[in-house]
């Protein structure tokens, strides 16, 4: 990794090859060996003595036991002690990081003095670039989008610092390097390959509290099945099943699915962006980890047993042009006398009975001027229903009529220019 094992020779040797022959095995100090050149020779953990420093070569003289020759290696890769119980101490906090490795997955990530985000960068990495674990923070911190640890870090060539465990993919150097099946040592992979995620616009109806039970189930989302290597999309449209043969890293948080077209970008802990190929089209969509569906979706039917139960407290509501309408508690209506709107709102043979509906919301921007939306489905008439805003009065019910045109994704995205206004007095 740069450095090689070198054996002493010349003056300097014989300089410090009769110091140590005529004074007995003295020591400088004690070192904790923390990135070894050769493994072999020397094992990184390893606790040898440290019988010269040369300032000028910028290295440390070690003599290793049941060894007549002597070593060199930088000073940067050897933590000194005076005494031997203090570098005791010391190796026993280093062990669990001695042969641990980072991989940096972002180009420019700095190193810095201190495991803080505003601290002094001391160092820029290169993407791929490899680094000594020697430490790490003991909890984990948020930086920007992101929870991890911050670790101590050095390069290959002597710089050392900090840097923020999101963007070092971690690796045991006994094990082999971090290019394959590397999911066990990144969190956002793993999390991805063990969750459900739900599709973008759970989030959104959450956000904007407009839950659709019909499309937002648990029937829908990502479903990874990583021991038998394949991952089901299931849409309310479309299902797709992808069989893939490893995960390899193509960059910052980005992975491909080997044998397969998905590749994702998996940059947070709780959302993910696919990239896949329907036919000729590529398809990129994000995915949301979301706890508790079924719970959302229980208080949203107790929202519409609410509405409901308002509805049916009204009675008998009447019209001069529009007829009678009665609401009644199991959710269903009568409607009678419409004729008015016949055929352009309501069908022909559409009949007087049917049941009721809060599936639909009004647009931020309506929810000033309305309540909310009720859709009226008669028996006699198939399709989506028929949809009106609505707000109550002290002295009634006012409908606006909204034409499918302005639903979209059962969202009544705007007031008709020309509105149809239907009022029925208690």
């Amino acid at each position: 990794m740069g450095k090689k094992r070198l054996i002493l020779t010349g003056v300097f040797f014989s300089t410090v090859l009769s110091l140590f022959m005529a004074c007995g095995p003295k020591s400088i100090g004690y070192g904790v060996v923390l990135w070894s050149t050769d493994e072999e020779i020397l094992a990184s953990g390893s606790l040898v003595p440290v019988l010269e420093e040369s300032t000028l070569r910028d290295v440390y003289i070690l003599k290793l036991e049941d060894d007549d020759e002597l070593y060199e290696i930088s000073r940067s890769r050897v933590s000194l002690f005076t005494k031997e119980k203090e570098a005791r101490i010391f190796l026993e906090e280093y062990t669990p990081y001695s042969h641990l490795f980072g991989k940096n997955m972002k180009d420019g990530l700095a190193i810095r003095e201190s495991a803080d985000d505003a601290s002094e960068r001391v160092y820029k990495l290169r993407e791929g670039q490899i680094v000594k674990i020697t430490g790490r923070n003991d909890e984990r911190r948020t930086v920007g989008d992101y929870e991890d640890y911050w670790y101590r870090v050095m390069t290959e060539d002597g710089f050392s610092g900090y840097a923020f465990g999101h963007h070092l993919d971690i690796f045991d150097s006994t094990k082999g390097t971090p290019d394959r099946e590397i999911q066990s040592r990144n969190p956002n992979l793993e999390a991805f390959l063990t969750r459900i995620y739900r599709p973008e616009y759970y989030k959104t109806m959450i956000d904007e509290n407009r839950i659709d039970l019909r499309r937002f189930t648990p029937d829908y989302g990502i479903f990874p099945n990583p021991e038998a290597k394949r991952i089901i999309i299931t849409l309310p449209a479309k299902e797709y099943t992808i069989q893939y043969e490893s995960i390899e890293t193509t960059g910052t948080e980005r992975y491909i699915f080997t044998g397969s077209n998905l590749q994702i970008i998996a940059n947070k802990m709780n959302s993910v962006i696919l990239t896949y190929t329907e036919g000729t089209e590529t398809l990129n969509e994000t995915f949301h980890y979301i706890e508790g569906i079924e719970d959302l979706r229980t208080a949203e039917e107790e929202r519409r047993a609410t509405l409901l139960l308002r509805f049916s407290e009204l009675g008998l509501l009447q019209s001069g042009a529009y007829g009678t309408l009665l609401f009644r508690e199991d959710g269903s209506f009568s409607w009678e006398d419409y004729d008015r709107l016949v055929p352009d709102i309501i069908p022909e043979n559409a009949g007087n009975e049917g049941v009721l509906d809060f599936n639909r919301f009004p647009a931020k921007e309506l929810t000033g001027l309305y309540e909310g939306v009720i859709t009226f489905r008669f028996k006699g008439s198939s399709g989506e229903g028929l949809s009106f805003l609505y707000s109550i009065t002290g002295e009634g019910l006012r409908l606006v009529y909204a034409p499918q045109a302005d639903i979209r994704d059962g969202l009544v995205v705007r007031e008709n220019p020309s509105p149809i206004v239907l009022f029925f007095s208690f």
